[in-house]
């Protein structure tokens, strides 16, 4: 290698640190901006929404106190009950054939009860409901069937998590038990 090359590699890495530095930021400041958020709505049920085109029972989602969360989904407050939540859904996936993006052609709606000062989270799983373990507890679930020749997944489920708050020992407890 020469010094020219060396030069040009030791830039490229000088640019990339550079650029990270704001992406730190930003990402720290989403962080903050849901953890108010939802710790200003103690008394409320937080949905994290990964969909587009959201009506909740029929309303648009603009009527309803929302935020933006660290992964850029919809964070939406609402008061604890019954809620039909239709949208458009959607998930990407790597796979051998590349990038696959699998998205709900027309909104799917959901039935849903939320309870006072938890956290859930709605979007599609690839995962089957019966083999998700870990800190999730599912509330709902509606599955979807995906067509294509070269689709990585041919069942897709639209679920509605509970986020459970238990430490690391009572999960592993837990898993040990099973």
């Amino acid at each position: 290698m020469n010094r020219t090359t060396i030069l040009i590699i030791c830039g490229f890495f000088a640019v990339s640190f550079l650029l990270m530095i704001p992406a730190y930021y930003y990402q720290k400041k989403l962080k903050n901006k849901e953890s108010g958020f939802v710790e200003n709505n103690k008394r409320r049920a937080v949905l994290r929404l990964y969909a587009s085109k959201v009506k909740i029972n029929g309303k648009s989602l603009k009527e309803y106190d929302c935020s933006i969360g660290k992964d850029m989904e919809c964070l939406v407050a609402l008061e604890p009950g019954s809620y039909q939540i239709s949208g458009k859904y959607t998930l990407s996936d790597i796979a051998i054939t590349g990038n696959q993006k699998y998205e709900t052609p027309t909104p799917v709606s959901i039935d849903v009860k939320l309870e006072r000062g938890e956290i859930y989270t709605l979007g599609i799983s690839a995962e089957s409901p019966c083999q998700v373990e870990g800190e999730e507890e599912m509330i709902a679930m509606v599955p979807l069937a995906v067509s294509g020749l070269f689709a990585k997944h041919k069942e897709l489920y639209l679920a509605c998590y509970r986020d459970i708050k238990v430490t690391k020992e009572e999960y592993n407890l837990k898993k040990i038990r099973n």
